[in-house]
């Protein structure tokens, strides 16, 4: 009986083995280089997998539930003031630069049917205009919370009574920067040049307006986005910055949105009369869609950054974002609850199979062919 007596590799082969670039396997490729590009695909695909568009048109229409009453507010103080005439005056000449001359004297025309109530009736009009308000803003914010929930893959887990006080005064929040940042916008130029003399200010403070405007309309802008983004929801974030490369990326398509609508309102300024009056409420709900899908997408990029992060930490964060949740008892008692009616609807099939005809179960194979 013999032995074979295993032999040693020889350690200057190895070494040439190991040398040889046919014999091992290519190096993969850095994530630091390749992560930009795919989170981009991601996001882009994130947002088409999520419906991006169907959620900013959801977006969008609360959107428009809320500019309406907040025009109409806006009007009825106005009128306990008496200065209806000079308001008018103002809508028409900011208006006049972004819509079409039809739907100006369209959106005029009802401002000044309604500037010629009298002092209860504007007192009435700033009542229900105020709760139509903010039952449309708090609609947005809700709904905005169901948005980016989906977008960090992440269920509502807060109770009604933590979810909903924690929404109205988000609500608050949103409504003043809105109105702050409507009120910078359209404030400039002639229109601040007229308020300029209407409220005996010099040339020279109307001047520092028109400069220290637009810094405090970015930041104002800045800081809504990055609350809407981070506040709604049910994940609690790190350290939150003032601006994200999501919040960066919704306010240059926002931006981007707006110089588009300007151009087309510049150039194609007689569109009313292929259109029609209703041209105008077209291209703002065409823009209103636009910076509510440019907020979508801008989650998305956070989430999709987030997710890069913590591939490259080692958590398994493929299917579903690794974080943590403001609060989870709801869904746990949703989870529950879902577990209960499956249970007993596996009893319920488990009791009927093999007994009786199919054909007299309900849904059975025979009312469904004769249907």
């Amino acid at each position: 009986m013999s032995t074979t007596t295993p032999t040693r590799p020889d350690a200057g082969s190895s070494r040439l083995q190991a040398q040889d670039p046919t014999t091992t396997d290519p190096a993969p490729e850095p994530a630091s280089r390749r992560s930009p590009w795919f989170v981009l695909r991601r996001t882009l695909g994130e947002f088409r997998e999520d419906r991006g568009s169907d959620l900013a048109g959801a977006l969008t229409l609360w959107t428009l539930l809320a500019v309406v009453p907040g025009l109409a507010l806006l009007l009825g103080l106005v009128g306990l003031t008496g200065q209806t005439g000079n308001a008018v005056t103002l809508v028409d000449d900011v208006l006049s630069r972004l819509l079409s001359g039809a739907t100006v004297e369209l959106v005029t025309g009802r401002l000044t049917e309604l500037g010629r109530l009298s002092f209860l009736g504007s007192v009435v009009l700033v009542g229900v205009a105020a709760l139509l308000l903010a039952w449309a803003a708090n609609g947005y914010v809700r709904a905005f919370a169901r948005v980016t929930n989906t977008v960090h893959e992440v269920p509502e887990g807060r109770p009604s009574w933590r979810l909903r006080p924690a929404q109205v005064v988000l609500t608050v929040a949103v409504v003043a920067l809105a109105a702050l940042a409507l009120t910078l916008m359209v404030v400039t130029g002639p229109v601040a040049q007229a308020l300029g003399d209407a409220l005996g200010l010099s040339a020279d403070v109307v001047g520092v307006w028109s400069v220290a405007q637009w810094p405090l309309l970015a930041l104002v802008v800045v800081a809504l986005v990055t609350l809407l983004l981070h506040a709604t929801p049910n994940v609690k974030f790190g350290r939150i910055k003032l601006l994200t490369p999501g919040s960066f990326v919704a306010i240059l398509v926002w931006v981007a949105a707006s110089v588009g609508l300007a151009f087309f309102v510049a150039t194609y300024g007689t569109y009313d009369r292929t259109v029609g009056a209703m041209a105008g409420v077209v291209v703002v709900l065409l823009w209103l869609w636009v910076t509510n899908a440019a907020l979508v997408l801008g989650a998305e990029l956070d989430a999709e950054l987030e997710r890069g992060r913590q591939l490259q930490h080692g958590l398994a964060a493929e299917e579903r974002l690794q974080q943590p949740l403001r609060d989870d008892r709801v869904s746990l008692k949703r989870d529950h609850r879902r577990e209960r009616d499956l249970t007993t609807q596996r009893d319920i099939r488990v009791a009927a199979a093999g007994h009786g005809n199919p054909a007299d179960r309900p849904f059975g194979r025979a009312s469904r062919g004769t249907e």
